[in-house]
């Protein structure tokens, strides 16, 4: 009877060498060593691995890379896709990259939920009320577009559309430029 190596070379190797044994219907990894080493090494080098790795792919076909439904070896660069998708997370083999992904849609939600709350004008015209309220007061609002209390009240009832942008950066988002501005 074989025992199992103490340890696979790379943690990326192992991982695969896992996902491949479960594609290979086999019941763990110390059969998978059995069936291409006569005796079992005591460490897995990386040499050992490969050649492994080698003989499970022949027997469960040419690894397929799939970034819809990445294995344990997600990059970056899928993780974000994944984030910004609409793959069902049970559809993501790796817990690690579905509890990422699960949190960065949340925090996605959660920035949707604050951008709706400071965008007060909802992309349209932007009220002088609302600028007044956020400057609080006449004061400050004009002295946050650099003209005179007269000037900025001479605007009516409507900031207008060529400080939008001025607005919108001035109050951090609280307000936005209109849409098509």
């Amino acid at each position: 009877m074989s025992t199992s190596p103490t340890q696979i070379a790379t943690a990326g190797q192992h991982g695969y060498i896992e996902d491949l044994v479960k594609r290979a219907g086999l019941e763990s990894t110390a059969d998978a060593i059995a069936l291409v080493f006569p005796e079992t090494p005591a460490v897995l080098g990386r040499t050992e691995a490969s050649r492994l790795i080698a003989a499970l792919e022949k027997r469960v076909g040419s690894p397929t890379r799939d970034t819809s439904s990445p294995s344990t070896h997600t990059s970056a660069k899928q993780i974000r896709k994944l984030a910004m998708g609409t793959t069902p997370l049970d559809k993501i083999q790796s817990p690690d990259a579905r509890w990422i992904v699960d949190r960065l849609r949340k925090f996605a939600a959660i920035e949707n939920v604050l951008a709706a709350g400071k965008n007060q004008n909802a992309g349209g015209p932007i009220a002088m009320d609302l600028l007044v309220s956020y400057f609080q007061g006449w004061d400050r609002l004009a002295e946050a577009f650099d003209v005179t209390v007269p000037t900025a009240k001479a605007w009516g009832s409507h900031l207008p559309a060529s400080r939008a942008y001025e607005a919108q950066i001035k109050t951090g988002g609280f307000v936005h430029a209109p849409i098509g501005h």
